[in-house]
């Protein structure tokens, strides 16, 4: 039997962690700075300089420094892939920055592997980049441009999306709408940043999206008024940028992720306008069942396409054990791959399910193993588990699946086992779940 409800809700669970914070740490720029004011004149005069060139930045005249570089070289047939030949838009969308100097912008980035990613940052001379400022680029002052291949490492940590997301990045699946927002960037636009230690006056809220051609304008609530802001002819693309609050948590954001014309507002929107038909109608954050809508011109019901799961197929897997002191410390699945795998919207998922000890109405839980990369057909694909581990009172059977997703919609089952753990081995209890990080990560379903 299938599982799909526990697929689903693990995947939107594994989303919700998908853009956790790194661990804190001091910044290591602010600590230089406090050294050199304690040293020889001669060192204050550098400081003094450095302080200048980031004067100069405000008045919008600033040098240019080296560019960023990738955070390591991408894989073209894995992951999000790396910047398709020709795949980068100029900036598509500018914005002032409230405390004024260079402007934010955002441009968008097509990859190798199907995936539309939204790149922000601020602009000098009609490039992209990041200032060095609060500890990027040691504090130099300068504007450093951003590369179209300097994407961000594919993080999958073993689980699959369709988004993946940092402080001044988003990607998707080509064609899906995105309206997002990202809780005190930086305003240094420096992705890797850590803002746990920045003043609150040096940090931003960016709201950002790609609503598609049906997209007139999006509405947002900021310091107890409304805003309305037009978006981009034919992309959709728009781009707010604001002071962040005291009150709000640093490093926190999420998105809405639907198709074009359907999408309802995501985080911190409270309003999308569209031109559907002709006529010009609204689209308000979705309501719980049974509410019902009070906008003057609702946009029509978004049409979703009904879709019936496949077939399930039921295909051998190969199993292999290691032991260790009584536990399964490994364990090994391999499979013929029916289909093939050319983008980032397909992907073998393994699950690794049992029955929650003691939850109530036969409660099910378990973990995701996915490959992120292409595959050839009648290629054998494995997996390899470090220390396997069951939720389930019975310590001695593990269930799993092999999903395949084609895209769009529910996958396919295509092979399950019971696996047994050798006689006098177990394997090992499922660790008792922690309170995801503080970054949220929300799908729509229209």
């Amino acid at each position: 039997m299938s599982v799909f409800p526990e697929f689903e809700r693990a995947l939107h669970e594994a989303a919700r962690r998908r853009l956790s914070p790194d661990g804190q740490r001091v910044r290591a720029g602010r600590l230089r700075l406090g050294r050199i004011r304690r040293r020889s004149p001669a060192l204050a005069m550098l400081a003094v300089l450095g302080v200048c060139a980031i004067a100069l930045a405000a008045t919008g005249v600033i040098l240019t420094g080296a560019p960023v570089r990738p955070e390591e070289l991408l894989n073209p047939n894995a992951g999000i892939g790396v910047s398709a030949l020709g795949g980068a838009s100029g900036i598509v969308v500018t914005t002032p920055d409230p405390e004024g100097g260079l402007p934010w912008g955002m441009r968008i980035v097509h990859t190798t592997r199907g995936e539309t990613c939204l790149q922000t940052g601020r602009v000098q001379d009609g490039q992209l980049g990041v200032l060095g400022v609060d500890g990027a680029f040691a504090n130099d002052g300068r504007f450093h441009p951003i590369p179209a291949n300097a994407l961000p490492r594919d993080v999958y940590h073993g689980s699959v999306f369709d988004q993946i997301g940092s402080e001044t990045i988003s990607c998707a699946l080509e064609g899906k709408a995105v309206a997002g927002e990202h809780v005190g960037v930086d305003r240094s636009a420096d992705p890797n940043a850590n803002v746990s230690h920045t003043p609150p006056t040096d940090l931003r809220d960016l709201l950002y999206g790609l609503l598609g051609p049906q997209a007139v304008s999006v509405t947002y609530e900021f310091k107890r008024a409304s805003h309305t802001v037009d978006v981009a002819a034919t992309t959709g693309a728009y781009l707010i940028v604001h002071d962040f609050s005291p009150q709000e948590q640093a490093g926190y954001g999420g998105e809405a992720l639907g198709t074009f014309g359907d999408l309802a507002p995501g985080p911190a929107l409270s309003l999308i306008t569209y031109r559907i038909g002709g006529r010009l109608c609204n689209r308000a954050p979705s309501l719980p069942p049974g509410a019902v809508s009070h906008l003057a011109k609702p946009c029509p019901s978004p049409h979703i396409a009904p879709s019936a799961p496949e077939p399930a197929l039921h295909l051998p897997l190969q199993v292999s054990l290691a032991t260790r002191a009584q536990t399964v410390s490994g364990l090994s699945i391999s499979l013929i791959a029916p289909f093939a795998v050319t983008s980032a919207s397909q992907h073998y998922t393994l699950m690794m399910l049992s029955q929650i000890c003691g939850a109530p109405h036969g409660g099910r839980g378990g973990a995701l193993e996915s490959i992120d990369r292409d595959v050839l057909r009648g290629e054998r694909i494995s997996w390899r588990v470090d220390d396997p581990s069951t939720s389930g009172c019975d310590r001695h059977t593990l269930n799993v699946e092999v999903i395949y997703s084609p895209g769009e919609g529910l996958g396919r089952t295509i092979a399950s086992a019971t696996i047994h753990a050798p006689p006098g081995a177990s394997f090992a209890a499922a660790p008792t779940p922690r309170t995801p990080y503080a970054r949220r990560h929300r799908h729509s379903l229209e």
